[in-house]
């Protein structure tokens, strides 16, 4: 077998453009096709969910996509971070299981966890303003900080697939409780899960070099911590890591034959973006900060968790060439 030739930037360029930003839809149609839309309380320059979705549906405008959640067929969750996601894939993520070690509860916690949910399922849906009058929890000391032990016990529950955020008041959540169908626990079924959830996250971020693959994924066993073995399992299987398996480059000119070979490199086999030059950054690796002459391209970010969603001047991204 010939040996493929690893694509240039201009290539990466042009596929993370034209893979990205499809052209303007409806709100539903926009979620759908990106799988994962990321939420960001942060207004600098502005939310990132209505940064996101800003150039990919019509006349989006801020604040649209809280304001029609009640009745779209979408769920806040918490994937890989924490965001809006079409409510099919949320059964993907549950039951989820514990969450990390710095996030168990103990056996004080577990109990008081118990009564917030049996009080939210009597109220059928409640704030963390109504869940503190009640209880009086009082606060617990969090990443360095005092938080409401109430909302702790709401975000937890949330996280384990016992909460979901029905609707928002001001941008405060207000929670009711869901019950999950049971999954197939079969081994078959679970990498099947794992390897459609890792399809998601190659979807929505590709082309990346491997070691922003390898981030993304812990993110993932952070997410998903059931299938943290599957989705190592599948990270292993080379089979899955391809830059370009997600459609053609976008490159005019290139035949059906061009775009699969192009689509056949595997992601592996990129070099990791340059610490030095903006022109050897990865589409992924780029935090978008606000500056007083507006948004701008700020240096490579191998940490960018916090802002790591495609972006609409992804052009810029990787330089002129």
């Amino acid at each position: 077998m010939i040996p493929l030739k690893a694509p240039s930037l201009r290539q990466l360029r042009r596929y993370a453009i034209a893979r990205s930003l499809f052209e303007a839809t409806s709100l539903p149609r926009a979620i759908a096709r990106l799988g994962f839309v990321q939420a960001d309380p942060m207004r600098a320059p502005a939310r990132a969910q209505d940064l996101i979705l800003a150039h990919r549906v019509k006349g989006y405008r801020a604040g649209e996509l809280e304001r029609r959640y009640p009745r779209l067929a979408v769920e806040e969750a918490f994937f890989f971070n924490y965001g809006f996601l079409p409510r099919a894939t949320m059964a993907l993520l549950h039951p989820r299981g514990e969450p990390r070690a710095w996030d168990a509860w103990d056996a004080r916690m577990q109990a008081r966890a118990q009564e917030v949910l049996a009080f939210v399922h009597q109220c059928g849906r409640a704030r963390p303003k109504d869940v503190q009058a009640h209880f009086d929890h009082g606060r617990i000391k969090r990443w360095g900080g005092n938080l409401s032990a109430s909302t702790h016990l709401l975000e937890g529950l949330h996280y384990r697939g016992l909460l979901r955020v029905a609707r928002r008041e001001a941008g405060t959540r207000v929670y009711e409780t869901i019950e999950h169908p049971p999954q197939d626990d079969s081994s078959e079924s679970r990498l099947a899960r794992a390897r459609r959830l890792l399809d998601m996250v190659l979807q929505l971020y590709a082309p990346l070099p491997a070691a922003s693959l390898g981030y993304l994924c812990g993110l993932v066993r952070h997410g998903v911590p059931y299938l943290a073995a599957e989705v190592r399992i599948v990270v292993n299987d080379r089979n899955i890591c391809f830059c370009g398996r997600f459609g053609g480059c976008g490159k005019p000119g290139r035949s059906a034959a061009d775009d699969q070979n192009f689509c056949r490199d595997p992601i592996h086999r990129l070099r990791p973006p340059s610490r030095r030059g903006r022109s050897h950054c990865s589409y992924a690796d780029v935090v978008h900060r606000r500056s007083s002459r507006g948004i701008r391209n700020t240096r490579p970010c191998r940490r960018a968790g916090r802002e790591f969603h495609p972006s609409p001047i992804a052009e810029m991204t990787f330089g002129r060439n």
